[in-house]
């Protein structure tokens, strides 16, 4: 509630200082009065005018950004950003996950298991093959030699028995060492595990906390480099809008310094000045001197407020320090 009687009431003085700049202090001052007591305003009156209320535009507009601009509030279900060097071999692809490398070592292993068994097969069905066809030669040969080829025959399938339980047991050694690898433990990423271990979280709104983010009281939430909270915007001044918030005591300063010095010099124009010697009134009625006293404190108030406001934040743009900040510093410091 606070934050929006500020917000209305920095609109109503930009339009008070408009009114009173444009239509009290100016006519009487730069305009020419005709015969039939009308009052024309001189090409310099509509230049300064047009000039303050573009002014006053400037900074209305800035302060309305600056109110509405997101102030770099962090979201609920933000996290941290990845190392450099993790972003570069995602996406070159360097890194392989120990699921998919499982994967590549168990289909493996499979593929030369199945290979394995289709030699054992082929050296069987040929061992068999063979000793049936040399069974026949022998027996349609010569029948003398048959107890000789029979021999060879029991000779060569015993081979082929002895070539296929090795072939056995290399396929289960593939297996069991399949398995072992298998079972074994999956590490995790020390990078991950150390990028886990350092999120901070806020114990406030219970969020993470980037670098250089703090806990705004009166916005309930975390804002990235707060300045501070300015109830003249009705918010946060931090990443998002300190552009905005500059641009609008740069150009609130720059209206109360052009309405305080046309008044000074008016003021001393006109002290001790004879009424009929023909030079243009300093006020058509003296009525109007409230407004023109109101506009001199308002532009002397705010104008040393925006200035000092301007210096401050000079310090902080330059340093890149805001006064949270350098707050944070200075109590870590023990100061």
């Amino acid at each position: 509630c606070c934050g929006i009687i500020c917000a209305s009431l920095t609109y109503m003085l930009h339009w008070y200082g408009v009114y009173a700049f444009g239509w009290i202090l100016l006519p009487p001052w730069m305009g020419i009065m005709d015969e039939d007591g009308a009052r024309t305003i001189t090409f310099a009156g509509h230049f300064h005018r047009a000039l303050f209320i573009t002014v006053a535009l400037l900074a209305v507009t800035a302060h309305f950004k600056a109110m509405t601009t997101d102030p770099g509030a962090v979201p609920p279900d933000a996290n941290p950003i990845p190392d450099p060097d993790e972003l570069d071999s995602l996406i070159k692809g360097e890194r392989e996950s120990p699921r998919s490398s499982l994967g590549q070592t168990s289909s493996t292993n499979n593929s030369s298991l199945m290979k394995e068994d289709s030699e054992l097969e082929d050296v069987d069905i040929n061992g068999h093959m063979n000793g049936n066809s040399t069974q026949q030669y022998n027996k349609e040969q010569d029948t003398s030699h048959g107890t000789a080829s029979s021999g060879a025959a029991m000779t060569a399938l015993g081979a082929a028995a002895v070539v296929g339980a090795a072939a056995v047991v290399g396929a289960a050694g593939v297996a069991v060492a399949g398995a072992a690898s298998a079972a074994a433990p999956i590490r995790a990423n020390p990078n991950t595990v150390a990028a886990t271990r350092g999120k901070r979280m806020c114990r406030r709104c219970h969020a993470y906390k980037p670098p250089r983010a703090h806990h705004c009281s009166i916005c309930k939430r975390c804002i990235i480099k707060m300045d501070h909270h300015c109830p003249w915007v009705n918010n946060c001044v931090g990443i998002g809008n300190h552009k905005y918030f500059l641009l609008f005591i740069f150009y609130t300063s720059i209206s109360c310094m052009y309405s305080l010095i046309f008044i000074t010099y008016r003021f001393f124009h006109c002290v001790g000045r004879d009424a009929n010697d023909g030079r243009p009134r300093c006020v058509d009625h003296p009525a109007n001197l409230l407004p023109l006293i109101g506009l001199a404190v308002e532009a002397l108030l705010f104008g040393l407020f925006t200035i000092c406001m301007m210096v401050d934040q000079w310090d902080v743009v330059m340093t890149n320090l805001t006064h949270i900040d350098r707050l944070k510093g200075a109590q870590l410091h023990g100061h």
